[in-house]
């Protein structure tokens, strides 16, 4: 379906619905424009479990698509302002894929986050080993930019 056609369905459907902002389907909990939401569903079609907020002037959608976790937030007009996607450890590009294995070939891989912002790519890499959870902040070719280490959570212990 074409971004015309898509635009002129949805607005049609709020006409219907007498909703001229935001999701005529109960998608969002905030007023979305038009424009963004025809955006949202001209990029991702079959966008699953959709949940709208808004910051600043900005709107995010927070969903599921084949099966991944994706955020993605757009300005008033529709236009992309960042894109974060699950991805799987395989789509990572290969000299990314060969640093992980090198340095935390004991690790395993929990997530992996394709962030695009600002046409910036870089990838995030969470690993786990024992009570050890790092963040890994990778650049497409493979230099590590950040190691976050996410706080550790002990058990619970009583205090006499």
């Amino acid at each position: 379906m074409s971004v015309r056609a898509t635009i002129l369905t949805v607005l049609l459907a709020a006409i219907a619905t007498g909703n001229l902002y935001g999701s005529p389907f109960g998608w969002d909990s905030v007023k979305t424009p038009l424009r963004v939401v025809a955006t949202l569903d001209s990029l991702y079609p079959k966008a699953k479990q959709v949940a709208w907020s808004k910051k600043k002037r900005n709107y995010r959608a927070d969903f599921i698509y084949n099966k991944m976790n994706v955020s993605i937030t757009l300005d008033k007009t529709g236009h992309v302002v960042q894109q974060v996607r699950e991805i799987s450890f395989d789509q990572l590009p290969e000299k990314v894929r060969e640093k992980v294995v090198q340095f935390y070939k004991s690790f395993k891989v929990v997530m992996v986050l394709e962030r695009i912002d600002k046409m910036e790519i870089d990838y995030e890499v969470q690993v786990i080993c024992g009570k050890i959870h790092y963040i890994l902040n990778y650049h497409p070719k493979g230099y590590l930019k950040h190691q976050y280490e996410v706080d550790k959570v002990e058990p619970f212990q009583t205090v006499n």
